[in-house]
Parts: structure tokens; sequence; C-alpha cells
């Protein structure tokens, strides 16, 4: 059967005469649907979005080199290897329940006017301070009605199936209270005690209550802290050459969010920081160990000693030959930590002349400068101030935080010319060092080859002997 084509034709003006006809139905309908929206509006708190940035780590930039990076594995923030792990530590059941504990977000306060409840955790109406003695009810409302006249306060509340929390173990119980009913007016500046429900409330003097809004708070266990904020805190990870973790959460109270995200973020920094510590007394038990060991050398370098001076019926074994030696051997330990002075100095320069970034420069290992140790401290301490200020785009313009650019540019330059100025001391002292060594082994290669067998055998007793832990 042949297809009709005028019925594949829509007549346009058949439609608007319907709509038409029943216009007053779509009028009512955009009515409806802009109040309801408005109604939304009013009644719905904001969301804030909080962000914040944290470098994991260093990548490919270095201040020695790969193959002079002696501290590598020592620092805080590792490569990118292990940025993963540290991204997992970070958002760890673990670290959250050390933040949320540090925190204290127990006791939550609302206020609810015109139907909108808000959260007052900048401004709250009250404070309250529970009790850790007594198992207190969670998970519903507990209002309080302030009457300064009679002063005095009414605390009330409702539920059913209604969990209970030990405060002072922070655990919820097993326990449940099917229904649970409670109101009770208490003279303000006692404390309240009640079924289930015990605290001291402080009400400030500079808080004003409107007497057409509810002010409640919330009793919030650890457990429920945590998948509060635990499925919340976003994590944003860089791509294969980044380094810098973004850390990102939705809430009504922009700057609760805030403190949790620092402290969150402050808990991880100790917590490596306790791993450090860790690895250094396992390194100090470890050389400790080997001190130990040297116990072995010594009896061994006795036995040689006693031998060669029977040997050779030597009567001064340790005269003028043991002394050279052992001038010889405290030159060489100088001579050690000149060279580490030189690299040190000259790294340093080669890193302040390339960038003026010293980030994760250690600090002088091998030698004593106080001076350079400060000045390097005090740089670091530094630039910590101005990364942490320079997140804020509006504080990048201030006067304080060009000061403090200033005064980093300052003491960069003061590092430069100190550094410059140790060099060249360490170098004429190296030079005069390897000097004195070169005499000192020509004069003992005139010796007579028994009293060099016995000094060396004296140098290896005492060696050893230094070198055991009384």
């Amino acid at each position: 059967m042949a297809a009709n084509p005028a019925s594949d034709i829509i007549d346009l003006r058949a439609v608007v005469k319907k709509v038409l006809q029943r216009w007053w139905w779509f009028v009512i309908t955009c009515g409806l649907a802009g109040a309801l929206a408005v109604a939304y509006l009013k009644v719905t708190p904001k969301n804030y979005l909080v962000e914040a940035r944290m470098l994991m780590g260093e990548g490919d930039r270095s201040g020695f080199g790969k193959k002079e990076d002696f501290l590598k594995g020592m620092s805080l923030v590792r490569g990118s290897s292990q940025l993963e792990d540290d991204i997992a530590m970070m958002t760890s059941r673990t670290n959250i329940l050390k933040t949320l504990r540090r925190l204290d977000f127990s006791v939550t306060y609302y206020e609810r006017a015109n139907f909108m409840v808000k959260e007052r955790y900048d401004y709250p109406p009250f404070k309250v301070h529970l009790d850790s003695a007594a198992v207190q009810i969670t998970g519903i409302p507990v209002n309080v009605s302030v009457d300064k006249a009679a002063g005095t306060y009414t605390v009330s509340a409702a539920g059913e199936n209604v969990r209970l929390y030990n405060v002072q173990q922070q655990e919820l119980m097993d326990e449940f209270l099917p229904s649970y009913r409670i109101k009770q007016t208490v003279r303000i500046g006692e404390p309240f005690v009640g079924d289930h429900l015990s605290f001291r409330i402080d009400f400030p003097e500079d808080r004003t209550y409107d007497p057409h809004s509810e002010y409640f708070f919330h009793i919030v266990s650890l457990e429920q802290q945590l998948m509060n904020y635990g499925s919340r805190l976003q994590v944003e990870v860089p791509d294969n050459k980044g380094h810098i973790v973004r850390l990102s959460m939705t809430g009504h109270a922009p700057n609760k969010e805030i403190a949790f995200i620092n402290k969150l973020m402050e808990t991880f920094i100790e917590g490596a920081l306790y791993k450090q510590q860790q690895k250094g007394r396992k390194t100090i038990s470890f050389i400790d160990d080997l001190i130990g060991s040297a116990s072995d050398s010594l009896r061994r370098a006795e036995q040689r000693l006693e031998q060669e001076r029977v040997g050779s019926g030597t009567l001064d074994p340790l005269g003028n030959s043991s002394l050279l030696f052992q001038e010889r051997s405290k030159l060489e330990d100088e001579r050690g930590r000149i060279e580490s002075r030189v690299m040190y100095c000259g790294s340093m320069l080669q890193r302040l002349r390339a960038s003026d970034d010293i980030r994760n420069f250690p600090p002088p290992t091998g030698f004593d400068e106080p001076a350079l140790n400060s000045l390097i401290i005090d740089i670091s301490r530094l630039n910590a101030e101005i990364d942490a200020e320079s997140v804020n785009a509006g504080v990048k313009n201030s006067p304080a935080f060009i000061a403090k650019q200033r005064k980093r540019k300052n003491l960069l330059g003061q590092l430069e010319q100190l550094a410059e100025s140790v060099l060249e001391r360490s170098q004429s002292d190296l030079a005069r060092t390897r000097a004195r060594i070169s005499e000192i082994s020509y004069s003992l290669g005139q010796k007579p080859k028994a009293e060099r067998i016995i000094s060396q055998a004296d140098r290896e007793w005492t060696s050893a002997e230094a070198s055991t832990p009384t």
C-alpha cells in the first residue's frame, strides 16, 4: 500500500492554535516552577568549594645532581614513584582519624530560621562541653532555648532508635534507645544533667538570640566524622611529570573545611617526619653494631704489634715514625673535611648562580660552619612563609609579601658572598694540608723497613682501640 505524503507534513498552525487554546496551563506551570525554584534557593544552604595544593615530589630537579645526591631517601617528600603511596597515606583512615581528634568536631551547631538550616561554625550561639564520663545520645538534634530575662535555658530532644556514644573512648555503642524524649530547664551557669545527656554550656555575652530562630546542636561520633569527611575529600593526582597534589572539599561551612584540610596536611607532614626520625635511629643502631665489631680488629692489631716488636727487636718502636703516622692520619682526616667543605660550597654557588631556589638544600655535614647553616635555615623558613602566602592571589601584591621577597633576595646575596669566602679559605687550607701530607710521606719513605712495619701495626692498634666503644 502506498504511503500518504500528506501524513508526513506537520501542520504548525494547528499546533499553535491548540497551544493558544490552553494558554493558561502554560502560565500556571511556569508560575509554579518559578515559585518552587525561589523557595528551593531560600531554604537550601549554600555549598562552598575549598581547595588546597601540596608539593609531594621533586621530580628530576636536583641541587647536586643524581650522583652527588647523597641525601636521597632522607627528604620528607620523595620522587614520583612514591607519589601514589604518599597520597594513600595522607587519605588513609589512620591519618584522617588523627586529624579529627586534633580538631574536635564532636559538637556541631546549627540555626534554623525561615525554614533554612545553617551551620554556625565561625560564630556559634553557645559552646557545649561534653561530659566525657557520661554516655551521650548521638544522631538527633538537641534544641536549646535561651531565656536571658529569666536566666534559664531549656534543652529538648526527641527521636526513635537513638544510638549511644561513649565520649571517653570515642566509640559508638551497640546499644540504642527505642524511644527517647527529654525536656528540661536549667539555670544559666549550671551544668545540664539528663537521661544520656550531660554537658556544660557557655553562653557568650555578645550573643543575641532571635526569638523566631531555633538553635540546636548535634553530637557527632568520631566514626561519623570519619565517614563524613572521608567521603567528601577529593584528591586530584597530577600528571606523570607533575608533583602538585590538589585537595578539594565541598561543604556548608568553608572555614571548617579549610581547618580540616590544613590540619590533614599538617598531620601527614608530622607523620612523615616521624618516619624519617625512625629511619635515622635505625641508621645509628646499625653504626653502633659496626663499632661493636671493631673489637675483633683491636685484638688482631694488638697481636700483630706484639709480634712485630719481638721479631724486629726494636727498643723504641713508637718513636718518630709513630708520631709521623699519627700526624699524617690527622692531616688526612682534616683533608677530608676540607674537601667536603669545598664540594659543598662549590655546589651551593653553582645552585645559587643557576637559580635562587635552594629548597631542600641540605645543611652542612662533616664540617662546622654555623654562619652558613644559620643563613640556610633562615632562607628555608622564609621560603616556606612565601610559598604558604603565595597560594592566595591577593597577597602577592601586598607590601608585607613584597618585603619578604626582598628579604629573601638579600639573604641569598649574603649566602653567596659567605659561600665564596668559605670556598676561597678552604681551597687555601686544602693546598697547605696536601703539601704537609706529601712532606710526611716522603719522610716516612726514608725510615727503615722494620720501623715502618712496627709503626703501621701500632697505628692500626691505636685506630682499632679508638673505634671500640667504652
